[in-house]
């Protein structure tokens, strides 16, 4: 069986979120970035608050300070965001190893993932699994380490079914 596809910038970035789910970061928010950011802003309030204190800060100051830290906070998260969608978007070329039209050869031996630039054999007792994750589909060889392949790519979810099962079925059949 043999199956063409594109890998656009949108599977990676699913494919990215599914590596830190596995890896229990979670794939929603900002991440350890954003929180370490918010525990210094803390850090710093409680070293800040004698110097405060001593030169007349009070409750009526306490609202505009809160909202100038929130504001801070805010303003950090949003760059910490934007810096790691950037650094995702300028490592990856347009039609290299990740990104742009690929083959996946379903054989007797494993799966043969082929691109403009690159070829990758895994033989089926390499296969760990395989996932349905957003709009992908993840055939995994280590705990955090696959090949993905866009969901639409398979003409619906009999498809993406179809092909989960081959997967499945010949990774069980490899183990024994």
């Amino acid at each position: 069986m043999d199956m063409s596809y594109v890998v656009e910038m949108q599977h990676w970035s699913s494919y990215v979120a599914a590596v830190q789910q596995k890896m229990k970061r979670g794939a929603r928010g900002p991440g350890y970035g954003a929180v370490l950011a918010w525990l210094a802003l803390v850090v710093a309030f409680v070293v800040a608050m004698p110097w405060l204190v001593a030169y007349g800060f009070g409750p009526e100051h306490a609202l505009s300070f809160s909202v100038g830290t929130l504001a801070a906070w805010l303003l950090l998260t949003s760059y910490l965001l934007r810096w790691q969608r950037h650094t995702q978007r300028r490592g990856l070329k347009a039609d290299g190893i990740v990104l742009g039209p690929k083959t996946l050869t379903v054989g007797d031996d494993g799966l043969v993932f082929r691109g403009s630039t690159s070829e990758q054999v895994y033989r089926w007792d390499a296969v760990e699994g395989v996932e349905v994750y957003k709009d992908i589909v993840i055939v995994w060889f280590e705990p955090v380490v696959g090949s993905f392949m866009p969901a639409s790519a398979f003409g619906g979810e009999e498809g993406i079914a179809a092909f989960c099962r081959e997967i499945d079925a010949r990774r069980t059949t490899a183990i024994r």
